[in-house]
């Protein structure tokens, strides 16, 4: 443990990232699954990830190499809690602003993440 870490329990959980190998997002997913953050998350959001693509990638080529899509579908895919992929938040052209420390509701069947309160007072 440290001071510095992060508190997803009953809150919901953005990430977003940009230029970042599958392997690599395999990688810190994976991190933050064993360390019990994913699992105790109300929900995730993982926002659109420009540039994330394997640098080698061959769809005719067997590489091995998994796409970000089939990485996020291994972990995120297995939690009991609800996960919305492919939103436009973080490093991406038409970004939205989302609060941070506000109530929202994700669903994920839906596709929606509402905001319940403005972040403004």
């Amino acid at each position: 443990g440290t001071p510095f870490e992060i508190d997803t329990r009953g809150k919901i959980f953005f990430i977003e990232d940009v230029e970042e190998q599958p392997y690599s997002v395999d990688r810190m997913l994976t991190n933050l699954r064993l360390a019990g953050k994913l699992q105790a998350a109300a929900g995730i959001v993982f926002g659109e990830c420009n540039g994330c693509s394997p640098r080698d990638y061959r769809p005719s080529f067997s590489s091995g190499t998994l796409l970000l899509g089939e990485v996020l579908d291994e972990i995120l895919g297995k939690l009991s809690i609800p996960v919305l992929t492919g939103l436009t938040i973080g490093h991406t052209q038409d970004q939205m602003t989302l609060p941070i420390g506000v109530n929202a509701t994700l669903d994920a069947d839906k596709g929606e993440l509402i905001v319940e309160e403005s972040a403004f007072q």
